[in-house]
């Protein structure tokens, strides 16, 4: 999916898979970001497909990133400085 000319660019991390539910279950949805605007997406059955597509590219990009940063160990990966606060704010630094 090109998510290009919705102001926000993809994040990506040192955990970049996302997993919404497990592998096996029926409502599983896999994204994986592939550049700054496009991201790849996978689910096991079409009525998710459909809806997750559904969602504004707004929306699907402040999830993608989110989910991004919560999830990411220690790397968070940018283009330029314009999520600077974003990432700071969500990021889990180890302790």
């Amino acid at each position: 999916m090109d998510l290009g000319g919705t102001g926000y660019s993809l994040l990506t991390s040192d955990h970049p898979c996302i997993y919404i539910r497990g592998i096996k279950d029926s409502n599983c949805l896999i994204a994986l970001p592939l550049s700054p605007s496009k991201i790849f997406f996978a689910a096991n059955n079409s009525n998710l497909e459909k809806r997750f597509a559904s969602q504004t590219k707004e929306k699907i990009a402040k999830l993608t990133n989110t989910s991004l940063v919560d999830q990411a160990f220690k790397y968070v990966y940018s283009i330029g400085n314009k999520q600077d606060s974003f990432i700071k704010n969500r990021l889990k630094r180890p302790e």
